[in-house]
């Protein structure tokens, strides 16, 4: 027994000093990680908690036409000519594809929700999901991790933003459709870009244009003109080649 005792007590010492010398190191880690997910979690509460508020806050009038567009998907199906509630008969006057309203309609007509707090909680979705292309584009400009951490923190604490993701509107959708182009773009920087993100940023931009081109168009003009500007003076009129 003393034996096991003069062996034992070293031997928890050092696991002692090592798990002491370890913490500052796992916590100086993943403090960015805590805190947005912190964030996330009350952002969700607020947006849980106010998801039946009425579409009658600012912007009303957006926000009802879109749940409008919505609504009479539920009611009639999908259909190219969407109807929207402005310009007078046969009130089919699109201004977007309605990639966002038809999410909503699905989601409502499946699971019988209502329609206003499925709109709203839908487009926070979407507001969450842009931590996916933040930590994309990071690793693909190797900024440390927890550098997409803290822009998310950023984002999902921000009261505007926070405001607008609980709204039935698009601009968030078309947000994390843009975002998720940009990674997949700044894959065309090599000097023979592979064909696979050449498409998976083809597809993100158009859903991102489709949805609303205001907010994804001077994004995806600004990218482009970089990378020509990048590639001209690399390999000057030589067009990139695919793998």
């Amino acid at each position: 027994g003393e034996v096991a005792l003069r062996i034992s007590a070293p031997l928890a010492k050092r696991t002692i000093v090592m798990l002491v010398a370890r913490t500052p190191t796992t916590l100086t880690s993943c403090w960015a990680s805590t805190l947005a997910i912190i964030v996330a979690i009350y952002a969700t509460w607020i947006a849980v908690s106010y998801a039946n508020q009425p579409l009658l806050e600012v912007n009303a009038f957006r926000q009802t036409q879109t749940a409008l567009t919505s609504y009479w998907m539920v009611r009639e199906g999908w259909q190219f000519d969407y109807q929207t509630p402005i310009g007078g008969y046969p009130w089919t006057i699109p201004f977007e594809f309605p990639i966002y309203q038809s999410c909503v309609a699905l989601i409502a007509w499946l699971g019988n929700f209502r329609l206003d707090p499925t709109g709203r909680l839908v487009s926070f979705v979407f507001f969450l999901a842009c931590m996916w292309p933040a930590r994309q584009i990071c690793r693909r400009l190797n900024f440390h991790h927890q550098v997409a951490w803290v822009f998310c923190a950023l984002l999902w604490s921000n009261p505007y933003y926070l405001f607008w993701s609980r709204t039935f509107t698009i601009e968030i959708a078309a947000i994390f459709f843009m975002l998720a182009a940009i990674p997949y773009v700044l894959d065309l920087r090599e000097p023979n870009p592979n064909l696979g993100a050449a498409l998976l940023a083809s597809i993100f931009a158009t859903l991102g244009m489709l949805q609303k081109i205001t907010t994804t168009a001077p994004v995806l003009l600004t990218m482009a003109t970089i990378l020509c500007i990048l590639h001209f003076r690399v390999f000057g009129l030589k067009p990139p080649t695919l793998r």
